[in-house]
Parts: C-alpha cells; structure tokens; sequence
C-alpha cells in the first residue's frame, strides 16, 4: 500500500486523493491497501464528487469488503509544503467517525501524518510517525494506469471557457503522457505503519 501512495504522490504534480484501508493490532494502524477515486485536480485543490464516494463504498460492500476499515484520507498537497490548510481540517472533521488518520504529501514523495479522534472527547495527534518499504517499477504502472483512468486535469490559464477538464482514458497515448510531463513541470504492495507514540494513549 505505501509503494502504491509514494507512486501517486511523486508521479502527480497536481494535487490528487482518496482512501486508504486500515487495520489495527494493538498499538500499530496497517495501510493494507491505497484506493484513488474519479477526481478533478489542479496544482491547488483536488475535487471528488459525493457520487464518486458513493460508487466508491457501494463497490467495497459488493465486494464483500468493509467500508468501516477506511480510516485513512491522503492526499497531495505537490510542491506546496506539508501543511493542513482550512480545507484539510474541514474534511477530518467530517470525516472522522471514532477515528480517522490524515495524510498530505508532497511530489517529492514526504508525507506528513495526523490521527484525529472524536472518543471519548475530540482530539488530534499531529507528527504520527511512519513506517513503510520502498517502492517499486510495478506499483509505478499501477500508478499511472489509476491515474489516466480516474484524474482529470483542470486546464491551466490560459484555458477556453469551454474546455472543463481533459480526461486521460478519451486521449491517445503519447497525448495524455504529454499532458502529464506538462503537468508535471507546471505550477504545480509494501504495506506502512502508523506507530501511536506511548504518550498519546
């Protein structure tokens, strides 16, 4: 799971999202695995409808898998520094439900972990530490296959008014990976860890 995030991180020079499963043994939260839902993205925000989370839980529950284990929301925040701005606050808040663990990262592929807590009175931990294998040649296709199937770029100025996003899957091949190394220049299965420090209990 965390070659999958460190892929999407460091291949999207735009900001990108989605969810990540998550079981727990004792004191140690495991990554099992990284979804990326149907999104709009811009090197400031990334956009994911409430249709598209609904699609996203209903095909987990198809699956027979258990929609209660996402307890992870990450996103990119590309070359704009880790940071929680207004926006990442906002969406924990909504989010949580028990718990839920935030994570932004950067194109660089650094990442900057919170755990926030609604029981038994809100709480959130900043700085969790992370721990995680390299990624590998396999997970960057995975990547990039997720990527041109679920991320639309949103046209930088100047742009046509009639233009609204330019989606990988309706574009040749050696178009959309010129829109991506355009992108990419712009303005921009290992599993992690997350370790609760002893103080936190």
């Amino acid at each position: 799971a965390w070659m999958k995030l460190q892929a999407l991180l460091t291949l999207s020079k735009r900001e990108i999202s989605g969810f990540g499963k998550v079981i727990s043994r004792d004191h140690d939260f495991f990554v099992e695995d990284i979804f990326v839902l149907t999104q709009r993205v811009s090197s400031s925000e990334t956009v994911i409808s409430p249709e598209a989370v609904a699609g996203f839980l209903t095909e987990l529950v198809e699956k027979g898998e258990d929609p209660g284990l996402i307890k992870l929301w990450w996103h990119s925040h590309a070359n704009s520094g880790l940071f929680w701005s207004g926006i990442d606050h906002t969406n924990m808040r909504s989010l949580t439900r028990g718990f839920m663990f935030g994570l932004v990262g950067d194109d660089d592929g650094n990442v900057k972990v919170r755990l926030d807590l609604t029981e038994p009175i809100p709480l959130v931990i900043d700085e969790i530490p992370v721990h995680y294998d390299a990624a590998d040649e396999e997970t960057i296709v995975w990547a990039k296959a997720e990527m041109r199937k679920k991320v639309s770029f949103l046209p930088r100025p100047p742009a046509k008014p009639k233009i609204v996003a330019i989606v990988g899957d309706d574009l040749p091949d050696e178009v959309y990976e010129e829109l991506l190394a355009s992108a990419q220049e712009g303005d921009g299965g290992g599993r992690a860890s997350f370790r609760i420090p002893e103080d936190a209990d």
